[in-house]
């Protein structure tokens, strides 16, 4: 498989250039992602673990679907291709909710955020994830707090929380998931 070229942009997500994947990773470069909260109809989130192979965060946990956004394509088709390549959903309905830059340590992107309702089957890309299950607001932030996530997931979830929902990660109602 051929290493794809992704965007390398400035500090304001305008394009520089195009560079290699692993250029990105070895010189810390700023690039662009897409990433989505995948909820099933009764409101539960996606939950994965990552696969043991991934150059970031490998045999984390995490709760978004997504990567970088391949040199030639949008943020929404980046969005749709990972989805779909991730965990097999062919046809999903996107709701992007906000973008966000994260500059930490090897990691740094700037993430356009999206969530989806699948009711679907889900066939997880072995390459990418080891397993995963829906879960509840509940049961997530458990999770998080006694097992390996994402940094940048965490982060970005916490965002989602308290600027749709104006509810910190401490809140475990799970009856306003829909309003954004």
């Amino acid at each position: 498989m051929n290493e794809e070229n992704l965007y390398h942009v400035d500090e304001n997500d305008v394009e520089i250039g195009k560079v290699l994947k692993s250029e990105i990773r070895k010189n810390k470069l700023l690039s662009r992602s897409s990433i989505v909260l995948v909820f099933n109809p009764k409101g539960e989130i996606l939950v994965h673990k990552r696969a043991e192979t991934k150059d970031l965060f490998p045999d984390y946990y995490d709760m978004f679907i997504g990567g970088g956004v391949t040199y030639g394509e949008s943020y929404d088709e980046a969005a749709i291709r990972e989805t779909k390549e991730e965990i097999g959903a062919a046809k999903v309905q996107l709701v992007f909710l906000f973008k966000y830059k994260y500059d930490q340590g090897d990691n740094k992107s700037f993430f356009q955020v999206y969530k989806s309702v699948y009711s679907g089957a889900i066939n997880f890309q072995k390459e990418e994830i080891e397993s995963g299950e829906f879960v509840s607001i509940e049961e997530l932030q458990k999770m998080i707090k006694e097992e390996k996530f994402c940094t940048d997931s965490v982060e970005m979830f916490e965002k989602y929380l308290k600027e749709y929902y104006g509810k910190s990660n401490k809140d475990s109602t799970a009856t306003w998931l829909w309003r954004a």
